[in-house]
């Protein structure tokens, strides 16, 4: 079960369309292929390696197609709001560690990981929830 889960929360990855048309039987083929498989490692192996692969060519037959759902303006804020707040992370959080004294050279690259990560988070959720929400909005003002 939490297999499957985990796997229908990548699935929300791929561009909306896809993932309309295909998730529903992404999802069920991945259910038999648990069943199925002894080795539950390899299974998320070769599901990892190919969900890369996928998502790339997906993003960018997406990006390619005339009436693409992808809000430029909208992902280019969503990036300088990742840029601004990773940079506030990582001011703050290498203050913090030089404040505490510890190890500041080895705990200032664990933070400088940690906050490019959290950018990045940071950055997807907004991306998803301006392609969910702002799309919706662009599409009514170009319509009128």
């Amino acid at each position: 079960m939490t297999s499957d889960r985990l796997y229908c929360v990548l699935l929300s990855l791929y561009p909306a369309r896809f993932h309309a048309r295909f998730g529903t039987e992404m999802a069920q083929l991945f259910r038999d292929c648990c069943r199925e498989e002894p080795n539950l490692a390899a299974l998320w192996l070769r599901t990892l390696t190919d969900l890369v692969l996928s998502l790339t060519r997906e993003w960018r037959r997406e990006m390619n197609l005339p009436d693409s759902e992808i809000d430029y303006p909208g992902l280019a804020d969503c990036f300088m709001i990742s840029m601004v707040v990773g940079t506030l992370l990582l001011g703050w959080g290498s203050a913090a560690l030089v404040a505490l004294n510890l190890r500041p050279l080895f705990n200032f690259v664990v933070a400088g990981i940690v906050t490019c990560t959290l950018a990045a988070v940071i950055g997807i959720v907004f991306a998803r929830i301006v392609a969910r929400y702002g799309h919706t909005e662009h599409q009514r003002i170009i319509k009128a």
